[in-house]
């Protein structure tokens, strides 16, 4: 009985450890020596002029890719007005091991004014970095064709 009790707590042990092992694949490791995740902004270029109405630069296409030496944890994008009100926010959980993430969304308004975009990516590590771009949404001017 007492054999089969620490072949038991044996095998307990190192599932028990397996287990763990599992869950810190996605830790930093060396999280004090860890460098800082990177942001590559591939749009809005800083100061974009788009539209509140319908037709040509309707939507802010807001991409970006974050980029990490060990693992990305989340990115996400925020668009505040000159108000400092969000009026906009999505993340994403990469919910992985990659090193590398992409984000894509639209953002368009009806509401004329300065935003600024926030793009953000952390790392497993806790470490977050973020890069700011100036879109601009002004109200379409309708030119007067019957004259």
């Amino acid at each position: 009985m007492k054999k089969s009790r620490s072949n038991f707590l044996i095998m307990l042990t190192l599932v028990l450890l397996a287990l763990s092992a599992c869950t810190r694949a996605t830790e930093d490791p060396n999280s004090e020596f860890s460098i800082p995740p990177t942001i590559e902004v591939v749009l809005p270029d800083d100061n974009s002029i788009f539209y509140t109405s319908e037709g040509p630069n309707r939507q802010a296409d807001l991409h970006f890719i974050g980029r990490d030496d060990v693992t990305v944890d989340w990115v996400s994008i925020t668009v505040i007005n000159s108000r400092d009100q969000e009026v906009y926010y999505d993340k994403d959980i990469t919910r992985t091991t990659s090193t590398s993430f992409e984000m894509f969304r639209n953002f368009s308004t009806e509401a004329a004014d300065t935003y600024t975009v926030i793009f953000e990516v952390s790392d497993t590590a806790e470490n977050t970095l973020e890069a700011r771009r100036t879109i601009i949404f002004e109200d379409r001017v309708e030119l007067d064709t019957d004259s």
